[in-house]
């Protein structure tokens, strides 16, 4: 890929990621100005619970498909279907466990209830992870970019809806709602493209023509298998997520829901400042690090040297930013 190439993706990778943060960063406005402090409190505390196991359902799969193809080519599809079947069992497994979480935690009855509504948004993530390494392998980043940017945008327009509209149904089970059913939708979605890249339907890139159909080539890797390569990137996802949005549902226990409404408010700052790193990173370079480890160590080392100082200045500068407009900006936006 030439540097005008590269350039050109990865400017559509960051307005799809920036718009997709502009909608999440008005929903969250929204409902904390709507809900207020301790309804919005409840309502983030029971969505970070979600979101904090959400990485436990796939264990990594996703992330582990980029390593796959970068080191076999077509021959990963080898791993299709048993990632999809280990997928299905630990949605499952996890599912189960945020249910009795919600009945048997120390929870009042509406943050029992969203906890169990909200469960919805793991097949929603679980569907928005897969595809987005497919689309990586493919390197289509339009559609990447749309991909990324549309559960925000259906989640803006429904709270949007909910505050303009239908004011007097602006609650947080109402908004749960919502979020259940553009996940469910989402699924469905991911669901089809899932089965056509089982099917043989994937245009990867840079390994040449022989595409295959999972269904082709045998034997294919067993589930078992398929854990014991992904689980690393599983708890990756895990843990990155414990030390990012643990804060909140810890908060939501120890000082109420108000508190963690309040800390959220910060907290959706910085998710916004942590995009940019994500963008190159996560979505435009992650599947040509995996080749180039395998491939092409003199380009890797290349890239991660000069990785470094550009993340350095660019975060240096973001801080700055923060000290300046924090002050003000908290308090004319919520």
């Amino acid at each position: 890929m030439s540097k005008k190439q590269a350039i050109k993706a990865i400017s559509l990778l960051s307005i799809g990621s920036l718009t997709g943060a502009g909608c999440a960063f008005l929903t969250q406005v929204i409902l904390a100005r709507q809900l207020g402090p301790t309804a919005f409190g409840a309502f983030a505390a029971a969505l970070a619970t979600t979101t904090l196991l959400a990485p436990l359902a796939g264990f990594g799969i996703a992330q582990y498909w980029l390593k796959a193809f970068g080191q076999e080519g077509w021959q990963a599809v080898r791993w299709l279907r048993g990632s999809f079947r280990f997928t299905a069992v630990t949605t499952l497994l996890v599912l189960a466990a945020l249910f009795a979480w919600a009945v048997l935690g120390p929870h009042d009855a509406t943050t029992s209830w969203l906890m169990m509504v909200l469960s919805a948004y793991l097949l929603g993530q679980i569907s928005v992870d897969m595809i987005n390494a497919k689309l990586q392998l493919e390197e289509r980043y339009i559609g990447l970019a749309m991909w990324q940017f549309l559960p925000h945008l259906l989640r803006l327009l429904s709270v949007a809806m909910l505050a303009s509209v239908m004011v007097e149904l602006m609650t947080p089970q109402s908004v749960a709602y919502a979020y259940m059913l553009i996940s469910v939708g989402i699924f469905a979605v991911g669901t089809f493209l899932m089965w056509r890249m089982y099917r043989g339907h994937l245009a990867l890139k840079e390994h040449g023509d022989g595409g295959v159909s999972a269904s082709e080539l045998t034997p294919p890797a067993s589930m078992g298998q398929v854990a014991a390569q992904s689980w690393p990137f599983g708890m990756a996802g895990v843990f990155y997520l414990i030390y990012f949005q643990s804060n909140i549902i810890l908060l939501k226990y120890i000082s109420g829901a108000a508190a963690a409404g309040i800390y959220n408010v910060a907290f959706v700052f910085m998710a916004a400042v942590y995009m940019l790193p994500s963008v190159v990173y996560q979505k435009f370079l992650l599947p040509k690090i995996h080749r180039w480890a395998n491939h092409n160590q003199v380009r890797f080392y290349q890239v991660y040297r000069t990785g470094n100082w550009v993340m350095l200045v660019f975060g240096l500068q973001a801080m700055l930013a923060i000290w300046l407009s924090a002050p003000w900006g908290v308090k004319l936006l919520f």
